[in-house]
């Protein structure tokens, strides 16, 4: 069929183009004019004056893209991607970094430098680590308990299991539990084990009832009582030393020149 040229505008004043087929091409035109239309590669598209623009549904595919950059893309038109091929966080601008295999894809109103009209896919997530954001599966509680793991995420269930129970507080060789402040009463001193003791207050100390608690230094003075002043006995030798007892009897200690020690309660006292 003979093609013929026109190097003038037409006006059909509001006709219809009936049959009408858009210039298919291989390659894109190298010197567009604004409003230029054309099909390639199966998609419609117009040339905006300043790239070459998919008439309808997402844009065409624009390249590659270097996340490490310090912007993103200029002059993205609506629907126009890219692919990730270098990871990076484009100099701080995206809270989560983009790996290689993402996807970007600009919106209505896309800017080189702000991510908000702009749609992130991170579609290449892999095992997560320290530094990079990924998929994780969730540790059993076994997992948990053993502590060596370091590619399993820990839930509060899990953790919950990490709680020493009564025989595991008691047990010397658990090294894989810990003790909450309840697990701790089951620590406490007795007088067939060492463990945890508490102060006695010094009603306790009255009272004389306790039998789980510690007597300190200073309890003890409140409920002895003064003692005698104390004095060498290799420099002077006492024949009689009076000790005053807790319940206020008072005993006289009789010292014999063998170092014989007799104890008698003071009557007088």
């Amino acid at each position: 069929m003979p093609v013929k040229d026109y190097y003038h505008d037409l006006n059909l004043a509001q006709h219809a183009l009936l049959h009408a087929v858009l210039h298919p091409v291989e390659e894109l035109p190298a010197d567009p004019v604004v409003g230029q239309v054309c099909t390639y590669q199966g998609l419609l598209r117009w040339w905006d004056g300043v790239a070459w623009r998919v008439a309808g549904g997402l844009g065409g595919l624009q390249g590659a893209f270097d996340a490490s950059a310090s912007e993103l893309p200029s002059g993205a038109g609506v629907g126009d991607f890219w692919f990730v091929d270098v990871p990076g966080d484009v100099d701080g601008m995206l809270g989560e970094p983009l790996q290689s295999g993402d996807i970007i894809i600009a919106m209505d109103g896309a800017a080189h430098d702000d991510p908000e009209n702009w749609i992130f896919i991170y579609a290449a997530k892999d095992q997560a680590t320290e530094t990079v954001y990924g998929v994780m599966r969730i540790a059993s509680v076994e997992e948990v308990r053993a502590g060596e793991d370091h590619q399993k995420a820990v839930t509060p269930h899990g953790l919950a299991h990490m709680k020493a129970d009564e025989y595991e507080a008691l047990d010397e060789d658990e090294n894989d539990r810990f003790l909450t402040p309840k697990g701790l009463r089951y620590v406490t001193a007795t007088e067939q084990r060492k463990g945890i003791v508490r102060l006695a207050t010094s009603e306790e100390v009255e009272e004389g009832e306790s039998d789980d608690t510690a007597i300190s230094p200073a309890t003890l003075g409140e409920h002895v009582g003064a003692q005698p002043e104390r004095q060498p006995i290799t420099e002077t030798p006492l024949p009689q030393i009076k000790l005053r007892s807790p319940d206020e009897t008072v005993w006289i200690i009789t010292i014999s020149n063998a170092g014989v020690l007799q104890a008698s309660e003071d009557l007088e006292s």
